[in-house]
Order: structure tokens, then sequence, then C-alpha cells
């Protein structure tokens, strides 16, 4: 009779995974403290906060942007000064591929972001906008094009994908451009018993609460929707 064996460390990620009680966004980071912490963007997050409202580890605690006197996960990577000095493995890499075949060496651009959520969202968003085409689509020579992927739709496709991959798992998102579509590829597959049939019926699970909640508010408020499902191609010219 064999006998399986599971590495200490994914015995841990899978008991975070699957327990209720714990999320990876609400996991503790040992070595960071409030210094690590850019306390401005904080400020503009809680807007009409002052500091003396009250005491400010008390209000990080409440926000769960810290557990006593360390950073979670969510506090780093939304408000952290340096996100991937704790996080190394959380940025996105950015690439665009020529032709529609992954296999191809041949490539126009790549790059890799880091930083806070809002840095990630910002520049993932502006590399994909700048490979993207206009197409015209009045008469009037001066006016405004249409751009082959939805700007709303993109930005919550962007959204979705740093809210909802697995932080369980140390690796990167990546965001790869081909000539006729753009792929999202998050770490991790569908938490719990959620499924694509569901997802498409509107049924969604939180994997990240912390992020979710506090994305929403920061990044984009009034664009932000939970987005059932969507998959995207471009439109033939």
């Amino acid at each position: 009779m064999q006998r399986s064996s599971t590495h200490p460390t994914k015995k841990t990620h899978l008991f975070f995974a699957q327990s209720k009680k714990l999320y990876a966004d609400e996991e503790i980071l040992p070595k960071t403290d409030r210094m690590d912490l850019n306390i401005e963007l904080f400020y503009q997050f809680v807007e009409g906060l002052k500091s003396g409202d009250l005491n400010l580890e008390t209000i990080l605690n409440n926000y769960n942007i810290m557990d006593g006197s360390h950073l979670t996960l969510a506090g780093n990577l939304i408000f952290g000064m340096m996100p991937q000095k704790f996080s190394p493995s959380f940025y996105i890499d950015c690439i665009y591929i020529i032709g529609d075949d992954i296999s191809s060496n041949h490539y126009l651009s790549e790059k890799r972001l880091k930083g806070t959520f809002k840095t990630l969202y910002e520049d993932s968003r502006r590399f994909i906008v700048s490979q993207l085409k206009h197409s015209q689509v009045e008469e009037d020579f001066n006016s405004n094009g249409k751009l082959e992927i939805d700007e709303i739709v993109l930005s919550e496709l962007i959204i979705n994908a740093l809210i909802h991959r697995d932080y369980h798992i140390n690796a990167p998102i990546k965001m790869i451009m081909f000539d006729d579509r753009v792929e999202i590829i998050n770490p991790g597959k569908l938490t719990n018993s959620l499924t694509v049939d569901k997802i498409k019926r509107g049924i969604s699970i939180h994997r990240n609460p912390i992020l979710k909640s506090s994305i929403n508010r920061l990044i984009i408020r009034a664009t932000t929707r939970d987005c059932p499902y969507i998959s995207t191609k471009f439109q033939p010219w």
C-alpha cells in the first residue's frame, strides 16, 4: 500500500484555502511594521479622516490593514511602501506576442509591473490600451475612435484578476496580448464549489474579502462592478 505525503507548506496552504476562518489576504506578514506602510495613501483611502480622530494603529487594525503591529497581506499589497519586498511573487508580467500562437518567440513589447494594487492596475491597463487599435465610428475625422476592447470591460477584467487570484500560490498574474485577443492568466483555480456555469449565472464567492472591499473603493469606485462572466476577442475590422 502506497502512502502519499504532502509538503508542510502545501498542507498549510491547503488548510488556509479550505478554512472559512482565514483568507489569504488576512495573513500576517511578520517581518513588517507600520514603517512599511504608505500612510498618505491610506489617508486618501479614508477620506476626511484626520490623524487626531482615532489612534492610527486602531484604525489600521479595524480596516484589517494591520493585525497587531504587523501588516496583513492585503495591507501590504494595497498600501505598502514596497509591496514586492515582502510579497515578491505578486506582480504582473505583460507581453504582446506577434500572431495568435503562445509558442511564438516573436513579441512587440513586454514589461514586468510592480508596485501597489493601484499602480499595478494603472500600469497594466496602460500597457494593454497602448497596444490596442482605435476604429473610427463617426464620419468626423477628429472624432474619438472606438477601442477594440471596451474600456469598462478591460478595467473590470484587470480588477478581477487582482482581487480574485489565489494568493496562497507564489506566482505572478500574466497578461498576454495577441493580434486577435487578450488573455489574463491568474494563479490558482476556481474557489470551493464555484464553477464556470455558476459564474455565468452571476454566482460569486469572494476569495479575498479585504481586497474586494478595499480595491473597489480605492481604485475605481464608479466603474467597478461584479463581472459575472466575460469572454472577449477583438472585433474584426
